[in-house]
């Protein structure tokens, strides 16, 4: 979703280009309130910018083991 948002019409959208746009749009949590757990099971991509496009190979968020 965010990546619809941030590419424009008619514009190749690099990975760079998404990634410095969603930086200057985003907002900063602290460590000590992003705990967090992850639940479910399998992996999930890690992207380098919100674009299917822009995987970062063979890192996932996964749930923890017990």
């Amino acid at each position: 979703m965010m990546a619809a948002a941030l590419a424009l019409p008619g514009h190749a959208a690099t990975c760079e280009a998404l990634d410095a746009e969603a930086i200057k749009r985003s907002i900063y949590i602290p460590g000590y309130v992003s705990d967090y757990d992850v639940i479910g099971k399998g992996r999930l991509q890690f992207y380098s910018a919100p674009d299917r496009k822009c995987i970062i190979a063979g890192v996932f968020v996964t749930p923890a083991t017990a």
